[in-house]
């Protein structure tokens, strides 16, 4: 990825974040800084930067033989209601478990399912 890709993601994920706040859909300051900060193009690679950062769009990462979406990245509003809903604080763990063919190895799953070094129950010890 280029740094003018880079840039322009960035600017596209400020102007998302900024819209969301405007719309009330993000409300606290944690969540608007982890809106801020996490660079949501990278973990929808399936997506360009602008359809990654479009507040409405889920980005389907996995289909069945048959072109049926089976998974995907969720809408930033959809992201934003549900981290602004669990209304979390400093200290406190968040897994998140990724679909299998986006754990390349097992340092992917422990980045990705094992916050300070904690094993939360969704996640196979015998794939850490």
């Amino acid at each position: 990825m280029t740094d003018t890709t880079d840039d322009n993601a960035t600017a596209l994920r400020q102007a998302m974040t900024s819209d969301m706040v405007k719309a009330g859909m993000i409300t606290s300051e944690r969540v608007e800084a982890a809106f801020l900060t996490v660079a949501r193009h990278r973990f929808a690679r399936e997506a360009t930067p602008e359809k990654a950062y479009e507040v409405e769009s889920a980005v389907p990462t996995k289909k069945d033989q048959h072109g049926i979406t089976v998974s995907s990245v969720s809408a930033p509003r959809i992201q934003a209601m549900m981290l602004e809903q669990a209304d979390l604080k400093p200290g406190q763990n968040v897994a998140e478990v990724l679909e299998s063919r986006q754990v390349r190895s097992p340092s992917d799953l422990r980045r990705t399912c094992i916050p300070a070094g904690r094993y939360p129950e969704a996640c196979p010890r015998s794939m850490v």
